[in-house]
């Protein structure tokens, strides 16, 4: 039976510059995350299938005893059990991970791999703005540290829309047919779907406004001006106070804002923000708060936390990759095996990569 030479698909080989360089991103990312006090913790590359109960694309394994398990297809619920399980009489905590993650990924929402490596952090049992911001500061200073510089942070708040939404009065299946369009921007489609339900036209004018209120601090300062449903006021406050904060760090110039920003709005209670690099066309990192996702493992547990996808990073960094093959410092060769050997050894104890020819 010939044997194929080809890598499952979504799955890639790393070659010698590009996996060392790849290693240092990851080294560079670690360092920062312990500066701020996020130590290092590790979980099982299979977890069983319930604890991804919701999660699209797993990859599904029986074991010898029949029951199902999975592929962790992201870390963030392995921690969550974790935190409830483990950690939840040591309150609060500050995590950090780096992981292979895989999952079936939709080519058409950058899932151009289905195996790729993220390096992340959780800050469990903590609320607020000052720790949100903090979360999101630890990650630009982890990308910069990693040697990223043309990066954008664009940030939200899922309460702005759903106090929107909540104030339409629009029934589940419409207000998830309005989130689809507006992660569309299609505001013609938008327009015919509000038009079948009684709305105030100012509410009904901002939701059709969603897709397109995104900029700097202005477009935050202009909308606190609107009338607007109390959940929604709070999540600008809110983002006002995040943006503050980010200043203290000297990060305000990353940031952007994007009103109508609604990602996955049942796993996320309040900020969240992804980062775009240039040349990448999917977010290289991104994260939230999330206060209710630890109680599906029976704790209450508040927390924020932030993941950076590092394959898309380093392929927005490719361009300071040497893609020469490395090589050994040293290359000795002789006669006198036990000279060459001696010699070598006492070169390595220095730090060189020495080739011995016998």
């Amino acid at each position: 039976m010939k044997k194929t030479a080809l890598t499952i698909e979504g799955t890639n080989d790393i070659l010698f510059a590009e996996c060392q360089f790849k290693h240092r991103v990851e080294e560079n990312i670690m360092k920062c995350f312990q500066s701020y006090g996020y130590f290092q913790l590790e979980t099982p590359l299979m977890e069983h299938d319930s604890v991804f109960c919701e999660a699209e694309g797993l990859y599904r394994l029986v074991d010898r005893n029949g029951a199902v398990v999975s592929l962790r297809p992201d870390m963030t619920m392995p921690i969550a059990r974790v935190a409830a399980t483990k950690l939840y009489d040591e309150l609060p905590v500050r995590a950090s991970y780096l992981g292979n993650v895989y999952r079936f990924s939709d080519p058409t929402k950058g899932g151009r791999q289905n195996e790729f490596t993220q390096a992340g952090i959780e800050l469990l049992g903590e609320t607020g703005t000052f720790y949100d911001a903090e979360v999101i500061a630890l990650t630009v200073n982890a990308l910069l540290d990693a040697g990223a510089t043309d990066f954008m942070v664009e940030l939200g708040n899922v309460n702005f829309v759903r106090g929107l939404l909540s104030e339409s009065h629009l029934s589940e299946e419409m207000q998830e047919e309005i989130n689809d369009l507006m992660v569309k921007k299609d505001i013609l489609s938008m327009e015919e779907v509000l038009e079948t339900v009684t709305l105030e036209k100012e509410i009904k004018d901002i939701i059709l406004k969603l897709p397109t209120l995104f900029g700097g601090k202005e477009v935050l300062e202009a909308m606190m001006q609107s009338v607007l449903p109390e959940q929604s006021k709070q999540a600008l406050n809110e983002l006002y106070e995040i943006y503050t904060y980010l200043s203290y760090y000297g990060y305000e110039n990353y940031i952007t804002f994007d009103l109508g920003m609604n990602k996955n709005m049942d796993y996320y209670t309040g900020m969240i923000f992804k980062i775009f690099h240039q040349g990448v066309g999917f977010p290289v990192a991104g994260g939230g708060r999330y206060d209710k996702l630890i109680s599906r493992f029976g704790k209450e547990i508040p927390a924020t936390g932030s993941a950076i996808y590092i394959n898309r990073l380093t392929d927005g960094m490719s361009h300071v990759i040497s893609h020469a093959a490395p090589k050994a410092d040293e290359l000795l060769s002789g006669d006198d095996k036990k000279a060459l050997i001696e010699k070598a050894n006492e070169l390595r104890k220095a730090g060189k990569s020495v080739i011995v020819n016998g």
